[in-house]
């Protein structure tokens, strides 16, 4: 997974855009058409690869 800030990423079904990221943790925003600041959700990668985790919903 190829991650930079601004990208379009799916997450549990949903659209996401990548907001910022801090080492291994990257914080998404939901993407909702005209409100994209709906909600963010913060993940941590695992394993250096492809496993992420949810560390915690914002807003």
């Amino acid at each position: 997974m190829f991650v930079w800030k601004g990208k379009f990423v799916s997450f549990e079904g949903q659209q996401w855009i990548i907001n910022e990221i801090l080492g291994n943790d990257v914080t998404l925003i939901r993407y909702v058409e005209r409100m994209p600041l709906e909600r963010q959700v913060s993940l941590t990668q695992l394993d250096g690869g492809g496993s992420w985790a949810r560390r915690g919903l914002v807003g």
